[in-house]
């Protein structure tokens, strides 16, 4: 990689910190959501209510990234809370409709590792951006 570039990419990342932050975070909640989820499912006995085993999943996720994503959009307050609250609430409900419609309706309730993994991205990839854009423009304006 040419200096040029390295340096164009260097600039690009601190312009946009706190996406790129916020990505470093939601990569660490997601493999946490994602080992929460799963275990659930396998061991714990949801194995025919996988969209149960993703709202644990997801609480689990959501207050590690709270306390991580406090570093990301600088403020620690209780407002901030209760925008990171009502944006999970959204999302954790929203991230279940879409295991259940993968789930249950495009892959008719089978229940293999395939169908895991497809619908589990689709409930993190979907909703990423919705729940950023959310926050960052709440906590912009209240937080």
């Amino acid at each position: 990689m040419s200096k040029k570039l390295t340096q164009q990419i260097k600039e690009l990342a601190l312009k946009h910190r706190t996406f790129v932050s916020y990505i470093v975070v939601c990569v660490i909640v997601t493999v946490a959501d994602v080992l929460v989820c799963r275990a659930l499912e396998v061991y714990a006995g949801f194995k025919d209510k996988p969209e149960i085993a993703n709202i644990f999943g997801n609480i689990a996720g959501f207050l590690l990234q709270f306390v991580l994503s406090r570093q990301v959009f600088l403020k620690q307050n209780i407002k901030t809370f209760a925008i990171y609250l009502s944006t999970f609430v959204f999302g954790i409900f929203f991230a279940a409709g879409i295991v259940y419609f993968f789930r249950h309706i495009i892959f008719d309730g089978i229940n293999t590792r395939p169908a895991f993994i497809i619908s589990k991205l689709a409930s993190i990839v979907i909703p990423f951006f919705l729940l950023y854009f959310m926050r960052k423009k709440l906590i912009e304006r209240f937080g």
